[in-house]
C-alpha cells in the first residue's frame, strides 16, 4: 500500500510536468519531452490504469489533451502523446465513466472548423469508435 502511494505521488509529479512539453521556449523544454517520450516507450504510465483510484488517470489524459490542443505541436510531442493515450485506453476495461466524459469533451468541445487545427484530436476521432462499443 506505501508503494502505491509512493508510485502514485511520483506518477503526480510526472503528470503536473506534462503540461510543459509544448512550450519549447523553457531551457528544460528537452526535459519535458524526454520524460514524455520515457513514459510512452518504457509503457510506465499504464502503472496509472492499475491505481485504485482513476483521479491520476483522469489528471494523465486532462493533461495531455490539453498538450494536444496546441495547433503547432511537434509530430513527435503528438505521437507520443498518442501512444501514451491509446496505450492505456487498450489497457482499460471497462472505461471509466469520468475519463470517457473526458476523452468526448475534448473531441466535441471546439467548433468542427477548428478541428484541423488540434491535431491530437483528430487523430483521436478514430478512437472514440472504440469507445463508443464500450
Amino acid at each position: 500500500m506505501r508503494v502505491c502511494r509512493l508510485l502514485q505521488g511520483i506518477f503526480e509529479l510526472f503528470v503536473s510536468q506534462l503540461r510543459f512539453v509544448s512550450n519549447r521556449t523553457t531551457p528544460f523544454s528537452p526535459r519535458y519531452f524526454h520524460l514524455l517520450e520515457s513514459l510512452a516507450l518504457v509503457r510506465s504510465c499504464l502503472l496509472c490504469v492499475q491505481f485504485d483510484s482513476h483521479s491520476l488517470l483522469l489528471a494523465l489524459f486532462g493533461t495531455l489533451l490539453e498538450v494536444g490542443r496546441e495547433a503547432e505541436l511537434p509530430g513527435s510531442v503528438e505521437f507520443h502523446v498518442l501512444d501514451i493515450l491509446s496505450s492505456c485506453l487498450d489497457e482499460l476495461e471497462p472505461i471509466p465513466p469520468k475519463l470517457l466524459d473526458i476523452i468526448l469533451l475534448n473531441l466535441t468541445d471546439a467548433p468542427v472548423a477548428s478541428l484541423t487545427a488540434l491535431p491530437v484530436r483528430t487523430r483521436l476521432l478514430p478512437l472514440s469508435a472504440r469507445l463508443s462499443h464500450a
